[in-house]
C-alpha cells in the first residue's frame, strides 16, 4: 500500500501507542499502517458514513488485521470510551468541525495522551481550542498536496511529564508556534501564497469602496502574513 505524503506525515506523528483512534477514518489506512509499522498495539477505525467504514472494514481484512483494528461507526468520539484510546487521530476535516468533535467528545479527549489534528482550514480555531483545553502543542509540520496545504499538529496533555500549557500569541495561533519557529520551506511557501491571495482580495476591496471590519481584518491579516516573511 503506498500512501500520500500527506497521510505519511500524520502516520510519522504518531507516537508508540497501545491504542490509536482514528475518528474519520475514510479508507482506515492510517490504523492499518500504524498497526503494520508496530507504531500502535491495536486501533480504532471510526467513520460516520457506511459507504467508506464498509471499505475500510474490506481493508482492514485484506490485511489480517481484524483482531487488531476494530472498525465502528458513528459520530465522532462517541465511539471511543474514556481513557480506550491513548492517541485520537482526527484529520481532512475542518477546523471549526474538528474544534466541535473534540468539544462533544471532550470526557474521550480529554483522557487521551495525544491528539494528532490535522484540519484543512481553520487551523487557528483548532490551536485555540486544545491550548485552552488542557493540550499544549508539542510540534507541527505542514504539507503541500495538489496545491493545498496541510497542517498537522501533535498535542500533548499538558500535565504530562511536568509540561504545561502556555499561552500562545496572536501569531502562534495563526500559523503554529512550532511552524513559526521551525519555518520550513513548504510553510514559507504557504504563507507567501496566503500573502499573495489576501493581497489580490484587498486590491478587490479598494476597488469596490469596500471598507469595515471585514476589510480591516483581511488589512490585518496581510499585515501578520508579511511579519512572517521578514522575519
Amino acid at each position: 500500500m503506498r500512501l500520500s505524503e500527506r497521510l505519511e506525515a500524520i502516520i510519522a506523528m504518531i507516537p508508540p501507542c497501545e491504542t490509536a483512534a482514528d475518528i474519520g477514518t475514510d479508507h482506515g489506512f492510517v490504523p492499518i499502517e500504524l498497526v503494520r509499522r508496530r507504531i500502535a498495539e491495536r486501533a480504532i477505525a471510526s467513520d460516520v458514513r457506511k459507504g467508506p467504514l464498509s471499505r475500510a472494514q474490506a481493508h482492514v481484512e485484506a490485511a489480517g488485521l481484524e483482531k487488531e483494528i476494530d472498525v465502528r461507526l458513528g459520530s465522532g468520539l462517541s465511539t471511543v470510551s474514556p481513557e480506550e484510546a491513548d492517541v485520537i487521530l482526527i484529520a481532512g476535516m475542518g477546523g471549526r468541525l474538528t474544534v466541535k468533535l473534540l468539544e462533544e467528545g471532550r470526557t474521550v479527549a480529554g483522557k487521551a495522551k495525544t491528539l494528532i489534528l490535522s484540519p484543512h482550514t481553520d487551523a487557528a480555531a483548532v490551536r485555540r481550542y486544545v491550548t485552552g483545553n488542557g493540550f499544549r502543542i508539542e510540534d507541527e509540520t505542514m504539507v503541500e498536496e495538489d496545491g493545498k496545504f496541510y497542517p498537522i499538529l501533535r498535542c500533548e496533555a499538558a500535565g504530562a511529564e511536568g509540561m504545561q500549557a502556555e499561552p500562545l500569541t496572536e501569531a502562534d495561533y495563526l500559523f503554529g508556534p512550532v511552524l513559526l519557529s521551525k519555518r520550513p520551506d513548504v510553510f514559507l511557501r504557504f504563507v507567501e501564497k496566503e500573502r499573495e491571495k489576501t493581497a489580490a482580495l484587498l486590491e478587490g476591496f479598494r476597488e469596490k469602496g469596500v471598507r469595515g471590519r471585514k476589510a480591516e481584518e483581511k488589512e490585518l491579516y496581510f499585515r501578520r502574513l508579511s511579519e512572517v516573511l521578514q522575519d
